[in-house]
């Protein structure tokens, strides 16, 4: 594969400060201003940005051991989105514990890991207070994110909706009925669009065969991967990929 791609196993942002940029992530093209902070999950693909006008950005990467508390990243939802626009009382916000941020990673002092871990959680919280939401459906947001952080965890890899509801410590119905209320799909549905997706990010950003895709994604036979594949995406893996390279050359 000739493109230029980005997948990492750290979570990151981008925070524009100033200016604008596109910038393309898992096959969706974003268009980013001011204000505005765009959210990567480990395994997620992005393509370098492309300036539309001067921009100034502050880039943040972390891996989640970072944090005392391991469960923290799965107590918020902001990671569920692809970009988030601050309003001017957040901007401000954040941008102030940014400031104080780049301040502790530039120092020398002592616990400086432990107070970047501070201040990183105390920026990811000024996030999700930005995101409005309604305290009645806050439970079920927080079954959601923990799901979706646990198809993350789980690389996408295809798997029964008892798999998810007994790490969530709920029952199948439960999962069933709460991915339905966010996305309208049952849980199986979405485990397997989610499935489907990342094949789709495999087939067109890496050279992986579609035998290694299959394995990768917990197949146990490759024609298994290549029905299930089809009937999703009504087109086989292999000329999907060939459909794509095919619009995407590279000069």
């Amino acid at each position: 594969m000739t493109r230029n791609i980005h997948r990492h196993p750290f979570y990151e942002m981008i925070f524009v400060i100033q200016g604008e940029l596109t910038i393309e992530v898992d096959l969706k093209k974003h268009f980013v201003k001011e204000g505005s902070i765009l959210l990567f999950s480990p395994l997620q693909i992005h393509h370098p940005e492309k300036v539309t006008k001067k921009y100034t950005c502050v880039l943040i990467r972390f891996y989640p051991m970072l944090f005392e508390n391991a469960d923290f990243l799965k107590d918020i939802s902001v990671f569920n989105y692809d970009l988030i626009s601050l309003n001017e009382e957040y901007f401000n916000k954040c941008r102030t514990v940014l400031k104080e941020l780049i301040e502790e990673f530039n120092s020398d002092l002592p616990l400086k890991n432990i107070a970047i871990g501070n201040l990183l959680k105390n920026f990811l919280i000024a996030l999700q207070r930005s995101i409005p939401e309604d305290t009645s459906e806050k439970s079920v947001e927080d079954v959601f994110s923990k799901f979706n952080y646990l198809i993350v965890e789980n690389e996408f890899k295809i798997a029964k909706p008892s798999y998810y509801a007994e790490e969530l410590r709920i029952s199948s119905r439960s999962l069933n009925e709460i991915t339905k209320r966010n996305t309208g799909f049952a849980a199986g549905e979405y485990i397997k669009s989610k499935t489907i997706f990342e094949a789709q990010r495999l087939l067109c950003y890496t050279s992986l065969t579609v035998k290694e895709i299959a394995y990768a994604l917990g197949f146990d036979a490759v024609a298994y991967f290549s029905r299930f594949f089809k009937k999703a995406a009504n087109i086989s893996a292999i000329e999907y990929r060939k459909e794509f390279l095919s619009n995407n050359k590279v000069s």
